[in-house]
């Protein structure tokens, strides 16, 4: 985690009065432990509140986003992998492809050459 995130859920922890030991972090307002069906409705509902709409929006789509952004951003793929929790590299490397095919695709729309070619 980064150092945002890591004081974002020190705080979040504190807010809610986590204790060391304890086995969940997520709990509902109601003090049960979130299921992963959960996670889904809280995702969903917040995407209608965001007009997030024509898009898929759940946490596998949230979990791909960030690794894809992870390689991106400068991430080594090992690395991802160890996040993901992948056992194989390969499954790992889909990401590295989709981060590499987003960022020709953006140097084919701004391709500076292009653009002084094209007199733009």
């Amino acid at each position: 985690m980064g150092k945002r995130l890591t004081r974002a859920m020190q705080d979040w922890l504190h807010t809610r009065g986590h204790h060391l030991g304890e086995d969940h972090v997520y709990i509902s307002k109601a003090a049960y432990t979130l299921t992963d069906r959960h996670v889904r409705q809280i995702v969903t509902r917040l995407a209608a509140k965001a007009k997030i709409e024509g898009v898929r929006c759940s946490p596998h789509t949230l979990r791909h986003t960030g690794a894809t952004l992870f390689i991106r951003y400068g991430g080594d793929p090992f690395s991802l992998q160890r996040l993901l929790g992948h056992s194989d590299i390969s499954t790992t490397m889909v990401y590295v492809h989709m981060a590499g095919t987003a960022l020709r695709e953006a140097h084919a729309k701004a391709s500076p050459v292009d653009r002084l070619l094209e007199g733009g």
